[in-house]
């Protein structure tokens, strides 16, 4: 899935909550969010709790996943990408624009866990609207429909959890699932192969 640019106003007229995603579970309820793309997102008000994602009860897991540039508004320290008022968030193979605060933040009742295998780096989107990830070893071009090859390599190319199956990423692959939207499917940006090619006759 994508989430972008969503804007949220809420019921309080001083701040909002869950730009991307309002997240309220039952206590012992579990939701995941694999392979999601999280850009700029966040609110009406000047005020903003969880630019991305805010969670207020149970557990959600979110994996093979892009956050990049979600904001809160004026006001620091309320999770630019996660807020967790309760309950708790488990995030591995993702990429956050930050991993401490203000861009993630928990309350006292709140518990965040991220993984040694998240990464904060620019994820080198596509550009404008695009949020294909670019590649030197080709990149889908909605607007034309075709493969490119761009001048740098996004570091979410095979990134994601080395036990998930690539899907229908196509060849060359790097074996491994990209991060974000397009990981597992069709349009998911190219490795660049490397090393020697022998041709024998």
């Amino acid at each position: 899935c994508i989430f972008r640019a969503n804007k949220t106003s809420g019921s309080d007229p001083s701040s909002s909550y869950g730009g991307g995603l309002y997240v309220d579970l039952p206590a012992s309820g579990t939701a995941t969010v694999v392979n999601c793309t999280f850009t700029d997102n966040g609110f009406i008000q000047p005020k903003g709790y969880g630019g991305a994602i805010y969670i207020t009860n149970g557990t959600l897991n979110v994996k093979n996943s892009i956050f990049w540039t979600n904001r809160v508004g004026a006001a620091s320290g309320y999770g630019h990408e996660l807020y967790v008022a309760g309950g708790t968030v488990s995030v591995t193979y993702s990429d956050l624009t930050g991993q401490s605060s203000p861009h993630v933040v928990a309350t006292n009742a709140g518990v965040i866990q991220l993984g040694l295998d998240t990464i904060s780096a620019d994820p080198v989107f596509a550009g404008g609207t695009d949020l294909h990830l670019k590649s030197k070893g080709g990149r889908w071009d909605p607007v034309g429909g075709t493969w490119v090859r761009d001048s740098v390599t996004s570091p979410c190319i095979d990134a994601g959890d080395p036990s998930d199956s690539v899907r229908d990423e196509p060849q060359p692959n790097g074996r491994r699932i990209n991060m974000g939207a397009y990981g597992g499917t069709a349009q998911a940006s190219k490795t660049l192969l490397s090393g020697t090619l022998l041709m024998v006759r």
